[in-house]
């Protein structure tokens, strides 16, 4: 699995984490915005409904720690 990768779907912008999500990012999921989860998943309808800032973060810590 790539450390970091996305797709734009019809539904939602599929940003995939390594690792997931369970305690790793639960500070920043917090104060995101609106967005869903599952295992690995970040499910985004419109980027301008979540923080830019706080996913930059979640991004360079995935890729940091991913691998």
């Amino acid at each position: 699995m790539p450390r970091l990768a996305f797709s734009p779907r019809k539904a939602s912008l599929t940003i995939y984490f390594d690792p997931g999500f369970d305690k790793t990012f639960a500070g920043e999921l917090a104060v995101l915005g609106k967005h869903k989860t599952s295992v690995a998943c970040l499910y985004v309808n419109k980027l301008e409904g979540i923080n830019l800032d706080v996913l930059q973060m979640m991004l360079e810590k995935s890729f940091a720690v991913g691998g």
